[in-house]
């Protein structure tokens, strides 16, 4: 049988590792989770530009790059786990 004292310091550490491992696993579970939304497709808005961007964006010429950069989009987006952006469908932006 353990004295007092020394009964009393092992519980202290038991209680505080058991407190840390809790901290840690809260932190690892709030960044996965926080990693899986990143990962979850969202839209955003790409909005309008003027007409000398688009047209430096288009090369000088009226085309579709052109229309598409005057209208502005909503694109339907995830992040690869690079964090590079993957456009899934596009649309326009709702008037309503």
């Amino acid at each position: 049988m353990l004295p007092a004292y020394a009964e009393s310091a092992a519980h202290s550490a038991g209680k505080a590792v058991g407190e840390f491992g809790t901290g840690v696993g809260e932190a690892v579970g709030q960044g996965m989770a926080e990693s899986l939304n990143r990962l979850q497709p969202r839209w955003v808005t790409i909005d309008p530009k003027s007409k000398a961007a688009c047209l430096e964006e288009s090369g000088g010429v009226v085309n579709p790059v052109f229309v598409r950069c005057r209208n502005g989009r909503q694109e339907l987006i995830r992040l690869d786990a690079n964090g590079q952006k993957i456009v899934i469908s596009e649309r326009p932006i709702p008037t309503h």
